[in-house]
Parts: C-alpha cells; sequence; structure tokens
C-alpha cells in the first residue's frame, strides 16, 4: 500500500471528529504528507501547523517573540496551536484536526491526548510518526532553512524521539510509522540539480 493510500485509510478506521497528530523532526516532510489529507473530500478537517501560527502570531503583533527565549516562544506558539485545534473542535460541527508539529516530547504528548479527548471532545486520537535517515533529515532542514535548527539540537530531538516514539502508553488510539526517506532523497537530488 502506497503512503497516498495508508494515511487516509489509517484516519478512516476511526470515528470523527478526531485528532491527527504528527509526529517528526524538522525537516521530515510532515507537512508535505498531512496538509493535503485536510483536502480529503470525505474527512473534513482543519490543518494546523507550528509554522503557520507562528506567522499568525507575528501578523498579529510583530514584536510577539521579542526578549522570549527559545523555549518561551515555542511555548506561545504551541497554546496557540492548541487554542486553534480546540476552537475547531468545540464548535460542534465535527470537523476534525490534522495538528502538525514536531511532538517530541512524550509527556507534552501525552497531556495533548488526554485534553483532545476530555476537554474538547475528540473521539480519536491518532499519531503519526515520520522517519526518516536523519543525516539526510538535517541535510534537507539546512537546505530550506537559512538559519537551520543547530545540529546539537536537531541531534537531541531525535534521541527524543528515538527514546520515546508515540505509542499507545501515549493514550493514542492508533499510531502509523512512515518512512520519508525517500522523499528526502528526491527532494535533495531536486535541489543538487539547481
Amino acid at each position: 500500500m502506497s503512503m497516498k493510500e495508508e494515511l487516509p485509510n489509517f484516519i478512516r478506521s476511526h470515528e470523527e471528529p478526531l485528532v491527527l497528530m504528527g509526529v517528526g523532526l524538522p525537516g521530515v516532510q510532515k507537512s508535505k504528507h498531512l496538509r493535503p489529507l485536510a483536502n480529503l473530500s470525505d474527512f473534513p478537517a482543519l490543518y494546523v501547523s507550528s509554522p503557520m501560527v507562528r506567522s499568525s502570531i507575528l501578523r498579529a503583533e510583530e514584536n510577539a517573540f521579542e526578549g522570549l527565549t527559545r523555549s518561551m516562544a515555542s511555548a506561545k506558539v504551541r497554546r496557540q496551536l492548541h487554542r486553534t485545534a480546540a476552537e475547531h473542535l468545540l464548535d460542534g460541527n465535527g470537523v476534525s484536526v490534522v495538528v502538525d508539529d514536531v511532538n517530541n516530547n512524550v509527556e507534552r504528548r501525552r497531556e495533548d491526548v488526554t485534553m483532545y479527548r476530555n476537554e474538547f471532545g475528540a473521539k480519536a486520537v491518532l499519531a503519526v510518526l515520520f522517519t526518516a535517515d536523519t543525516d539526510l533529515t538535517y541535510q534537507l532542514l539546512s537546505m530550506r532553512n537559512s538559519s537551520p535548527l543547530p545540529r546539537e539540537r536537531f541531534e537531541k530531538l531525535a534521541k527524543m524521539l528515538e527514546n520515546n516514539p508515540p505509542c499507545i502508553d501515549d493514550g493514542f488510539d492508533g499510531v502509523t510509522v512512515i518512512d520519508t526517506t525517500a522523499d528526502i532523497e528526491a527532494a535533495l537530488a531536486l535541489r543538487g540539480q539547481d
């Protein structure tokens, strides 16, 4: 089964409204695979990502992150990301939510799953773990971003995910793994031709 078939079938096997959480390192191609899911005709969903939320915050308040540490800025984005997702779950129209974020911290993932289910009425909370060769992923991330994540921070995130991948014990109703190494190799090859 292809990746294009696998994710929609994974979603369709669960009751809606649901939350689909993308989990994976920056640069691992989460957005490429999650964004189209929000446009499936039989899966009405809101797509929300950390970069979208960060841009929205900056449009509303130009200096929104001034004076904040990276951790504080990330927490601000995270709160708004979940607030946006919650608003759509709570409005009662049955629209699911696709959350595109790194989601590497196991304690936060567990809190998020509980919050979405108990406070915001999601019928199911699913995880998609995106994996790929970390060296290739960092290479693509560095090419795409003028100020990429420092390599040591990237490696720390990779180790956290390796030691604590999303699982049913986190409270998820389902977990699937997608290896995006071939996508990253193709993206690197295309960039090498420029």
